[in-house]
């Protein structure tokens, strides 16, 4: 839980910050943060997919992650999960904005607008994961940067609603967590090395997506997670390398 403390405090503190300065500021600063921790983060991934792939479990071979990546890919586009993430938050600010007057509403706006921004992604979903799975914390701590920055100007424009949507990562993230740390326990090592493998490459996506390389879909990549562990499962019996 170590990677969701440290994510819900610097949200937190985020958010004091926003509070005190409320002023508008030039993002190049921030801009130029995002950018250099999308370099870490593809580090993190190419790092995490390498030591599993490669060095753990024979069984995690490029052909197996191929796999589960075009396949999760293919399901991610057909369910459109990509495009739903993105109308949950908007069908969220609607129904806060029906719900509450205009103070109110602008403090439920701010709580459900940093909520989404902060919990609903795949950095949240992988990194959780790999803290529970693995221990490995260092994504969420990657990811504890940046909602520390992001949280500082939502509150700096929004207001102190920001502040409750630590609560929400808190218990999101700490539930996938404890999720990852289950599973972790029931899983072979083979499957464990291809779910790791897999996630890297998403994490790879993600640090691409945060330098501004290219625009990945990375959401519509999820259900690569969960077709890792089946392929993973079933390989041994498919007489592939």
């Amino acid at each position: 839980m170590t990677g969701t403390l440290v994510n819900t405090a610097a949200i937190l503190a985020g958010s004091t910050i926003g509070m005190l300065v409320r002023s508008r500021a030039s993002n190049a600063a921030a801009v130029t943060v995002i950018q250099g921790l999308g370099l870490a983060t593809l580090f993190i991934g190419f790092e995490m997919a390498y030591r599993w792939m490669v060095s753990e479990s024979p069984r995690a071979s490029v052909l197996l992650v191929l796999l589960s990546m075009a396949l999760g890919g293919y399901l991610g586009e057909r369910w459109r999960i990509e495009a739903r993430l993105e109308s949950l938050g908007e069908r969220a600010r609607k129904a806060f904005e029906r719900r509450f007057g205009r103070e109110d509403g602008e403090f439920a706006r701010a709580f459900v607008a940093s909520s989404l921004l902060f919990a609903v992604g795949p950095m949240a979903v992988v990194g959780s994961l790999s803290d529970g799975m693995f221990g490995d914390s260092r994504l969420l701590l990657t990811k504890s940067v940046m909602d520390g920055i992001a949280s500082a100007a939502l509150a700096a424009t929004m207001g102190p609603g920001v502040y409750l949507s630590a609560g929400s990562v808190f218990a999101y993230q700490g539930a996938l967590t404890l999720a990852g740390a289950y599973l972790g326990r029931s899983f072979g090592p083979a499957t464990l090395a291809a779910l790791s493998a897999s996630g890297g490459l998403l994490i790879v996506a993600i640090g691409l997506n945060m330098v501004g390389a290219t625009r990945i879909a990375t959401g519509n990549l999820l259900p690569a997670l969960a077709v890792a562990p089946i392929l993973a499962w079933i390989w041994p019996y498919l007489g592939l390398p």
